[in-house]
């Protein structure tokens, strides 16, 4: 009866592997803690395919088109489509003027408090 659940458990929906995976004491877990505020209006599951999108494209520090950062990335560490990353593109709604002005109070953050005024 056991071994009924256990093949219900995929990549994604493993709760073990997602704590593992976005633990904020690894590079991946801080990356994505820190990239979390710029999906933060997504719902989760979209926000986790942009966010996986981000994360191939800093590993290939390339971005060719969707298909090849699914070939030569996503595909190895998610078991999601490929049409699941083109649909996160596609449609959701992404508001590109909120993206600026998160990147611009991030970097405001940066500056030390003496240099503010």
């Amino acid at each position: 009866m056991y071994n009924e659940f256990v093949k219900n458990i995929t990549k994604e929906n493993d709760p073990v592997r997602q704590k593992a995976l976005y633990n904020e004491k690894t590079l991946i877990g801080r990356l994505h803690k820190y990239f979390l505020t710029y999906f933060e209006t997504f719902s989760v599951p979209t926000a986790d395919t942009l966010f996986l999108q981000l994360l191939s494209i800093l590993a290939l520090e390339s971005a060719h088109s969707i298909r090849f950062l699914y070939e030569h990335f996503l595909f190895g560490i998610t078991e999601k489509s490929l049409n699941v990353f083109y649909y996160a593109c596609s449609y959701a709604k992404v508001d590109y003027s909120r993206f600026m002005n998160t990147t611009v109070r991030i970097a405001l953050k940066l500056i030390p408090d003496s240099l503010q005024t």
